[in-house]
């Protein structure tokens, strides 16, 4: 089973659009993979969990679709970027 959690990370202040709608400096996704029948507590230091950080820029768009690439990063560094 795979568990996905996502997000937006905003720094402040942050720039809005149209009517204040806020912009994040990043967005996040965590990926955690659980065995049929497993649960939250049953993470652990081998369950497998992969994440990664996507700066809002226009240098991560890609027009084709096909070469965007966000670079992955440990998990455990992800939580202290992000709260």
């Amino acid at each position: 089973m795979l568990y996905i959690v996502a997000g937006g990370v905003f720094h402040s202040p942050f720039p809005t659009i149209g009517q204040g709608v806020a912009v994040p400096a990043a967005n996040f996704k965590i990926v955690v993979v659980l065995d049929e029948g497993q649960r939250a507590a049953d993470v652990n230091e081998q369950t497998q969990v992969t994440s990664v950080l996507m700066p809002n820029q226009r240098a991560w768009v890609s027009t084709s679709g096909l070469s965007f690439r966000p670079p992955s990063m440990p998990s455990n560094a992800l939580p202290a970027m992000i709260f």
